[in-house]
């Protein structure tokens, strides 16, 4: 692979050096001499499997990829422009606000050191100290207030909740986090925030409204991170620069890529372990309509129209999005065999006013929590539960990624529903014990990698084969953490 091939005949001069007009054949022949040398990977890869039947399936997309990345999307410029005036001045209009409160003018909510300290204080601001011994680094200037709130949750990669940490006693080792998720939490638990005067008594104080404005310009920076960006400022730096049509000048992200037809184009890659395909340069999967309801929130009657709605369709035509109702728990039923859940999902795909329909979630719900009710959204309803059932629905949903209660319970959490570990461990038994054959198809699934038997981790074929003749493979790893994250990863590869 590392020695340098000769030129076929004819492609270069008496000395065989390219000429010019032959580097785009020669970089093609090229990488054809690469393919056939790794071919043989395709007929036997390191586990002994044939994986010819997932190439060729891949292979048979790449034709409407070509087509997608030839055509693009229109987008619509002015749209863009408007929209990436109001999120820029949102963000701005929160960091005013942030550092009017806070007293601090250099404030900069870009970093995670400054952000803690405004939350937490000092103590928790992230600053290593030389000496452990020596009081805690303080970040803000002399004057500037912090909300001295207690942290939710650490940035481990399993979160611990900060209660168990300061119940270890691992407050000096552990970080706490300003992610969305932990901020979601933090301005929960902040609603009545119990302060002590000078004179020693005790009030409650809201801090929550300082969270949620912390939170509420991590989704808008997200947003020009992601699919908007601030537009280039021109050579004096007091205003926006822009084209000869009007249209503001872009030097990064999604509006930078736009091409000269006014269409986006992304690369499609269909060969992703996971079996998923992804989207770069630029991603146009980060179109998601899950934060549009906290977007108007935000920006009030800044709102205009939703983020996909700069992707347009050309005159005379239309953009048709489709979606599959319950597409993981169709899989799941089939995966696992279980008669009873394919019979539930096949009626749950039924009009809600055919008398055959089957509420797989709120069944599930009122069977967990035992409920008098009727199984249905308005049978909740009218009990002042319904909120269960998005409960239910966030826990199934779990259950296909490989998530475990802990996790179910902080992705709950993040939607405003405090529910414990133990509501969700009885939601998850129920749920088994409506469909018996699930728990096992998920640890066979996991088998795939290894099992535990007492304490001695037994190691399995270490690869997996989907539906589709894909094939996920996991190494060898002795740390337990790493070996339940690539557990988990099996049981999801199947639903994916």
């Amino acid at each position: 692979m590392g020695v340098e091939q000769p030129l076929p005949a004819g492609w270069g001069d008496k000395a065989g050096r390219p000429v010019k007009d032959s580097y785009s054949a020669y970089d093609a022949d090229t990488s054809r001499r690469i393919c056939l040398r790794l071919r043989k990977l395709l007929c036997v890869d390191g586990y002994g499997n044939n994986c010819w039947e997932s190439f060729w399936n891949k292979m048979r997309a790449v034709p409407a990829i070509l087509e997608m990345n030839t055509t693009g999307l229109l987008v619509d410029k002015q749209r863009m422009d408007l929209l990436t005036e109001t999120y820029v001045g949102a963000a701005s209009r929160l960091e005013g606000e942030i550092r009017a409160w806070a007293r601090w003018d250099e404030f900069n909510l870009a970093s995670v050191y400054q952000v803690r300290e405004y939350l937490f204080g000092e103590k928790y601001n992230g600053k290593k100290k030389d000496n452990p011994d020596d009081p805690p680094i303080r970040i803000r200037p002399a004057g500037a207030r912090s909300l001295h709130l207690k942290p939710a949750l650490t940035t481990d990669k399993r979160q611990m909740y900060w209660d168990d940490v300061i119940e270890q006693g691992l407050e000096s080792e552990k970080t706490a986090s300003t992610g969305k998720l932990a901020l979601a939490i933090l301005a929960e638990e902040s609603m009545e925030v119990v302060r002590t005067r000078k004179d020693g008594t005790k009030f409650k104080q809201d801090c929550s409204d300082h969270v949620l404005k912390i939170r509420n310009h991590r989704f808008i920076q997200q947003v020009l991170k992601y699919t908007l960006r601030p537009p280039t400022k021109n050579e004096a730096g007091d205003a926006y620069a822009e084209d000869d049509d009007g249209n503001l000048i872009y030097d990064k992200g999604l509006p930078k890529s736009i091409c000269t037809d006014g269409r986006v184009r992304t690369y499609l890659i269909p060969t992703k372990e996971t079996s998923r395909w992804a989207s770069i340069r630029p991603s146009l999967q980060n179109f998601t309509q899950r934060r549009e309801k906290d977007y108007k929130s935000i920006l009030g009657d800044q709102y205009r129209w939703p983020l996909r709605t700069i992707l347009i369709a050309p005159e005379g035509e239309c953009l048709v999005e489709s979606d599959y109702k319950g597409a993981e728990l169709f899989i799941m039923a089939v995966m696992a065999g279980d008669d009873v859940m394919f019979d539930h999902v096949l009626r749950n795909q039924l009009p809600e006013d055919d008398p055959n329909y089957y509420d797989t979630h709120a069944h599930a719900t009122c069977a967990a929590f035992r409920l008098d009710c009727a199984p249905t959204k308005a049978g909740l309803a009218d009990i002042g539960k319904k909120y269960l059932r998005d409960i239910a629905k966030t826990i199934a949903f779990g259950l296909a990624y490989g998530r475990g209660a802990k996790a179910i319970a902080l992705a709950v959490r993040e939607e405003g529903v405090k529910v414990s570990v133990a509501e969700i461990e009885q939601f998850i038994a129920a749920f088994y014990s409506l469909y018996p054959k699930l728990e096992g198809f998920f640890e066979g699934c996991k088998s795939r990698v290894g099992t535990w038997d007492e304490r001695r981790f037994v190691a399995g074929p270490r690869w997996a084969c989907g539906i589709g003749g894909d094939y996920r493979r996991f190494p060898v790893a002795d740390d337990r953490r790493l070996i339940e994250d690539m557990r988990r990863e099996a049981g999801n590869f199947y639903i994916q």
